[in-house]
C-alpha cells in the first residue's frame, strides 16, 4: 500500500514539478520535489496519506487570488501573447 501511495503522490509531484517549471512558480517546484521525496522518509500508511494530501493542496490553497487566476486562466485559456519576431 505504501509503493502505491508513493507511486501516486510522486505522480503528483512530477505534474507539479513539470507545471511550475513551464510557468516558473517556486511554489509548484518545491511542493512537486516534497510530494516526490517525502514516501521515501516515511513508512506508515496513514501519515504518508495526510501529508500526501497536504502537500498536494498547498499550491491549491495558496493565496486565493493567485489561484482563482491561475484556475481561471487554466479554464478559459487565455495565456499572454508572445510577441513573434521573424527574419524576412
Amino acid at each position: 500500500m505504501t509503493l502505491f501511495l508513493g507511486l501516486l503522490f510522486g505522480s503528483i509531484g512530477t505534474v507539479y514539478l513539470i507545471y511550475g517549471k513551464r510557468i516558473h512558480d517556486a511554489l509548484f517546484l518545491v511542493v512537486g520535489f516534497a510530494l516526490i521525496i517525502y514516501p521515501y522518509l516515511f513508512s506508515n500508511i496513514v501519515l504518508i496519506l495526510i501529508v500526501g494530501i497536504v502537500l498536494a493542496a498547498i499550491p491549491v490553497a495558496g493565496p486565493p487570488a493567485a489561484s482563482l487566476s491561475r484556475i481561471r486562466s487554466l479554464v478559459i485559456g487565455t495565456r499572454t501573447a508572445i510577441p513573434c519576431t521573424s527574419i524576412v
